[in-house]
């Protein structure tokens, strides 16, 4: 599966609808059992959690798995996920006791051209359905965990279409109000962002996020990988990062670490626009702008400066309080603990930093 993204196109990309379709559909018929989920999950019923989830490794093994649809495949995927996870917290290894599991993981995700065996987080955000009764929800704590998805959700989609936009950028063809539209749009994804975090805070009980929600995202071995499972941290805003100030505030490297970690939880489509947009271009906006042999006018350059401060500005907002909503939860945790995504405190911080660097590098540049 491959994606062209045109090279000088100016008309947004639009997101492809099947993810969005997923969400309404339910192909394995386990819309009745996900609804008493928590339940099962709060009785520690592995065995009524086991029994789906055989029925899907059969299903792999006859073949029937393959005929589903792009679309019922993204939300088949997310299923599988949501139960082999559930089945995994409570100590049991889906993939070892069920049949043809590892077979259904491998088999959808490679149909889907992912680079992982699991539901990535737009299959679990992206394709998440948004009716009420139909959640995908782990634990009895429903309106704590109905708000932290329905947040990360609104966050996802919000980047999801921002990164399809900003990817169309040719700092050699775009006119400097054409670039500072899109730097626009980034600042308004990053806005996004930072009112869902102060909603989680606001509406998700720490407590309950961190010692009941969380666990229920655990790693999974599949074919002797170990997989993250879907979080915060593998939400497109790595690539919205990378579009706008790409390694700047991060001279040690470490930003393309961090890059390098998330791409592979990205959907084709999303890493398919990193790659266009870094041959495109070879460099962020925070780079082009402030290149010493600018090709813009003073003009020109004054007002992507002012748009690039405002996108920074909100960016390191966004950060700077997400990074205190990650100090509280690890707070509660084992020392040494990571996020469902891998990440942790630290790598959390330096990226707040890394953010608030480039912003600081950018502020005195308007100011010369």
């Amino acid at each position: 599966m491959s994606y062209y993204i045109p090279y000088c196109s100016t008309v947004e990309v639009q997101r492809p609808s099947h993810i969005i379709e997923a969400r309404a559909l339910d192909p394995l018929g386990l819309d009745p059992l996900i609804a008493i989920l928590p339940l099962a999950n709060e009785w520690g019923d592995v065995d009524r959690i086991k029994e789906p989830l055989s029925f899907i490794g059969a299903a792999a093994r006859s073949g029937w798995l393959a005929s589903l649809s792009t679309a019922e495949t993204w939300a088949a995927l997310r299923d599988t996920d949501v139960l082999a996870s559930s089945m995994q917290h409570h100590g049991r290894d889906p993939v070892v006791e069920v049949g043809g599991l590892e077979q259904a993981f491998v088999g959808m995700s490679e149909s889907l051209g992912l680079r992982v065996s699991r539901a990535p987080i737009a299959a679990y955000i992206g394709a998440h359905p948004t009716e009420e009764g139909r959640r995908r929800l782990f634990t009895v704590f429903t309106k704590d965990e109905t708000a932290f998805v329905a947040n990360l959700q609104t966050s996802y989609d919000s980047l999801d279409r921002t990164v399809a936009r900003l990817s169309t950028a040719d700092f050699a063809f775009h006119s400097a109000k054409q670039l500072a539209l899109r730097l626009a749009a980034a600042r308004t994804a990053y806005g996004v962002m930072h009112q869902s975090v102060l909603n989680v805070e606001d509406q998700v009980d720490n407590t309950i996020f961190t010692k009941r929600i969380q666990p229920f995202f655990p790693r999974l071995t599949i074919r002797g990988e170990e997989f993250y499972a879907a979080g915060g941290s593998h939400l497109p805003a790595a690539v919205l990062d990378e579009f706008i100030r790409g390694d700047r505030g991060t001279p040690d490297g470490r930003h393309q670490e961090y890059v390098a970690t998330v791409t592979p939880y990205l959907t084709p489509r999303q890493a398919a626009m990193l790659v266009a947009f870094k041959k495109r271009n070879g460099e962020s906006f925070t780079s082009f702008i402030l290149r010493e042999d600018s090709p813009l006018s003073e003009a020109d350059r004054l007002l992507l400066e002012e748009r690039l401060t405002r996108t920074l500005a909100m960016s390191t907002r966004m950060r700077g309080r997400h990074l205190r909503l990650v100090k509280d939860s690890f707070e509660l945790r084992e020392e040494a603990s990571t996020g469902s995504g891998g990440g942790d405190y630290a790598s959390t911080r330096r990226i707040a930093e890394a953010n608030r660097d480039a912003y600081h590098e950018v502020r005195p540049a308007r100011q010369a």
